[in-house]
């Protein structure tokens, strides 16, 4: 086992897993929360968390102050907008259904970006190779979230384990 874990309280031995919950390494990297910054489609993102709660903006230019945010303020700036009674998000001009494949396909493009783009992110996931990943913190309904725990661990391990090189 990678020595980053031996004393982790985030990685649990019995089940092989790392949970992504908490502000030590690799979790802070890993984190939507974090500030790895990323171009996506032309728009500067700060944070993956800036770019998921732009989703929830129909506004383009709305959607690229947020896109500038990290952490809590994106998640502030995210929660002025329902998006859950149309069920419906947003990326430049076009609409996407929260359950479509093309949404699907949205989230896993700007998951790809972060990853290709910044080193440290991809040094934070390689940790966790050979782990099952969790993300005890989230929620699993997709009409209540933008991404989900298994959304969210499931393109972790997708780009993890090589599939998401471009």
């Amino acid at each position: 086992m990678n020595s980053v874990f031996t004393d982790n309280p985030d990685y649990n031995p019995a089940t092989n897993t790392y949970d992504i919950r908490t502000s030590v390494y690799p979790s802070t990297l890993l984190s939507n929360f974090a500030p790895n910054a990323f171009v996506f489609d032309g728009v500067a993102c700060a944070s993956l968390e800036g770019f998921l709660q732009s989703l929830k903006v129909q506004d383009c230019e709305r959607q690229t102050e947020i896109c500038a945010l990290v952490g809590g303020r994106a998640m502030r700036a995210g929660r002025r907008y329902d998006w859950k009674t149309a069920q419906t998000l947003y990326w430049r001009g076009k609409s996407y259904p929260r359950l479509s494949p093309d949404c699907q396909q949205l989230l896993r493009a700007a998951f790809c970006a972060c990853y290709n783009q910044n080193p440290d992110y991809r040094a934070a996931l390689a940790a966790t190779t050979g782990m099952n990943l969790d993300h005890s913190i989230g929620k699993n309904d997709p009409t209540q979230t933008v991404l989900t725990i298994t959304e969210f661990t499931g393109i972790l391990t997708w780009l993890r384990d090589g599939r998401g090189d471009s």
